[in-house]
């Protein structure tokens, strides 16, 4: 078992951003080997589950309401929970690697089936997994699961690019939080935690802006000062190590920085919270 957070816009306060990574929606999920013959096949009105295949020899016949693909060796089923699809194998089997998942999904995990490309990143988790199944350990299975789990993650990922044109203000708003939120414990600017989003800077402020109420810069700042708050209530490392662990660039500034937003100094905040933790 593992759980998973999603933390939407509406999780977001002004001044009180959490950016945690767990919560409290639990699945079961495991990644292995997949193998089907001639003759196979599957159909669905609603699929019960969460999966998905990496066709790494033969060939998958994928059908859904608004595709019918042969999937081949590099290529994606992502099947999604109450999803619509048929697969078969018609006159060959197919070998891969697979993810599933069954419980309280996350959003993404809900939706249409669909058939895609893997990218290079994917062959890479795919191959992996295929050594953990051709050379076990005593590890392999939960190594499988967590390789399986970014197999799923990264293909929900281009899938979404591939609907990029029809993403909303807060869709949009929602992603550019999420590469800041795993960037806090680094020194880049909210630029260059946004370089890697398929949007430019100025069209990500603006939905930014209109979903959230500032921009990714004022967003950064504060997520930083939240975490460390944080950081000063529940451990005894230096504020100057605080500082530079999250960015920073001094801890003048850092100081300057959490002062302008509590009306206090790391060192006051720190005093007050951890005395009065204490029984």
């Amino acid at each position: 078992m593992y759980t998973v957070r999603n933390i939407s816009l509406a999780d977001y306060r002004e001044g009180d951003v959490e950016c945690s990574f767990m919560g409290h929606d639990e699945i079961f999920s495991a990644g292995g080997a997949k193998y089907q013959p001639v003759g196979y096949r599957f159909e669905t009105k609603q699929y019960d589950t969460f999966q998905v295949i990496y066709v790494s020899w033969g060939e998958l016949i994928f059908q859904s309401q608004k595709q019918l693909v042969k999937l081949t060796p590099g290529n994606l089923a992502l099947l999604r929970h109450r999803s619509v699809f048929t697969l078969t194998c018609r006159r060959m089997a197919y070998r891969g690697v697979s993810f599933n998942a069954k419980g309280d999904f996350p959003a993404e995990f809900v939706g249409p089936a669909e058939a895609l490309k893997a990218t290079t990143e994917i062959q890479t988790l795919a191959k992996l997994m295929e050594r953990q199944l051709h050379q076990p350990t005593r590890e392999s299975v939960r190594l499988l699961e967590g390789l399986g789990r970014a197999l799923a993650w990264e293909t929900i990922r281009i899938s979404e690019y591939t609907r990029a044109a029809s993403r909303s203000e807060e869709d949009w708003a929602e992603i550019a939080r999420q590469a800041m939120d795993v960037t806090l414990y680094s020194a880049r600017t909210a630029r260059e935690a946004l370089k890697g989003v398929d949007l430019s800077y100025r069209q990500l402020c603006r939905h930014f802006q209109r979903a959230l109420g500032c921009s990714p810069k004022q967003y950064q700042i504060r997520a930083r000062l939240t975490e460390a708050r944080r950081l000063l209530r529940e451990t005894h490392l230096p504020i100057t190590t605080i500082a530079m662990e999250l960015g920073f660039c001094t801890s003048q500034h850092f100081a300057t920085q959490f002062q302008i937003q509590t009306n206090q100094t790391p060192s006051d905040y720190r005093k007050q919270t951890q005395r009065g933790s204490k029984p």
